[in-house]
């Protein structure tokens, strides 16, 4: 049996919706609402600390909560997390300048594989969905994290957990 060329494209049509519903389970954009930023070393399944309200990795503070603007901006109560020009993460007061993005879940609150300035590449500060530092911190040190790759580095993804409640 022969298929005309029209008889072809719409069968292959009629597949398609099944592939974009498959697609449409990952998305990406901003984080929004409250929640903290969990740090997992890379093939790894369970996270290893979070971030401190400095930005930094930690094993033995408390974990800051971020309220994610839906723009892009992570602030905490003591400022925004932004990448500084050499892309580490840090805080400043001012206003954020850096647009982060996850990977969602069905549409979910949780974002994994945080990325900053996404599309961004060369000089200019950007970084993930690795994250990189020269040690793991302890119960005594944290650590800044770096979008770029540096000489001895731990790998490190970084993961948005909501903790939006509904009311």
């Amino acid at each position: 049996m022969l298929f005309s060329k029209p008889t072809i494209t719409a069968i292959g049509l009629s597949l398609l919706p099944a592939s974009l519903a498959q697609l449409s389970e990952l998305s990406v954009f901003p984080p929004g609402g409250p929640g903290t930023i969990l740090v997992t070393l890379n093939g790894q399944g369970a996270s290893t600390g979070c971030l401190n309200d400095q930005g930094l990795w930690t094993l033995k503070d408390a974990c800051a909560i971020f309220q994610g603007n839906g723009q892009g901006g992570l602030g905490s109560d003591l400022g925004y997390i932004i990448l500084d020009s050499s892309s580490s993460i840090v805080t400043t007061t001012g206003t954020w300048s850096t647009a982060w993005v996850g990977t969602h879940v069905n549409q979910g609150r949780d974002a994994a594989w945080l990325q900053a300035q996404i599309g961004t590449t060369g000089d200019a500060p950007w970084g993930g969905p690795l994250w990189y530092t020269n040690a793991q911190p302890d119960d005594t040190t944290n650590v800044a994290l770096n979008g770029h790759a540096i000489a001895s580095s731990v790998q490190v993804t970084l993961s948005f957990n909501s903790t939006f409640v509904a009311s």
